[in-house]
């Protein structure tokens, strides 16, 4: 499917479920492809009302066609709560596995770490930029504005003798750890609960780097629910 300019933000939506169509492997691999094209005609739709693109409109109604086509088939397969678990569970798996991949190909410091954090969908390429090491050190004069972590550590001077040190006075005593985060309460959140309040807040999050502000306000609305 084409996708158009104006709606540049669904397209690793739509590349990745055309992936998953060609998937014949796994049957949950159909569902997924449905939850994608979904997400990205949400994405689209808000799109659609500030710009005045024929394609663009063409492309969120073949969206809306092949959700149609699906929904019927993926209803049947998939109860509400599978479709919940499997989908949650690929989100997850792709959302860990572009955090170890970008933290171990990219610098945080370069233009390419920037870019595959907006879009943890997407595929990870070839890295533009290799990352930047301090120089090594050798040594004499012209290492004194080296930052202190590479100097060696000068032996600390011996202690001045003291007088025994007194007990510290009630008045002085450090306060206890549970006052710092005032009275403790019983929860009646049920674990499960937490683990939903988790994944949404990743979602939201995620939106949140691809600046959809509204979606991600909604995400953590939803996770606000799970924890009451």
């Amino acid at each position: 499917m084409d996708v158009p300019v104006s709606l540049k933000s669904i397209k690793p939506f739509i590349k990745r479920a055309e992936e998953l169509d060609n998937d014949r492997t796994q049957p949950a691999s159909r569902l997924v492809a449905y939850y994608c094209r979904q997400y990205a005609l949400e994405l689209a739709i808000p799109l659609l009302k500030t710009v005045n693109d024929p394609k663009a409109q063409e492309c969120a109604m073949n969206i809306m066609n092949a959700l149609e086509e699906e929904k019927k088939a993926v209803g049947e397969a998939f109860s509400k709560h599978e479709a919940y678990g499997i989908v949650r569970d690929f989100a997850t798996k792709v959302l860990q596995g572009g955090d170890k991949q970008y933290e171990a190909v990219y610098s945080k410091n370069s233009r390419d770490y920037n870019s595959a954090k907006e879009d943890p969908f997407g595929i990870p390429e070839a890295p533009t930029s290799t990352p930047s090491f301090p120089a090594e050190s050798k040594g004499g004069a012209e290492d004194d504005d080296s930052p202190p972590v590479f100097k060696p550590l000068a032996p600390a001077p011996a202690p001045a003798p003291s007088a025994p040190a007194s007990a510290p006075s009630p008045e002085a005593a450090a306060p206890k750890r549970s006052s710092w985060f005032g009275s403790k309460k019983s929860s009646s959140t049920s674990k499960e609960s937490i683990t939903d309040a988790i994944e949404l807040s990743k979602f939201a999050i995620a939106a949140l780097e691809g600046k959809e502000i509204e979606l991600a306000r909604q995400r953590l609305q939803k996770a606000l629910d799970c924890l009451k």
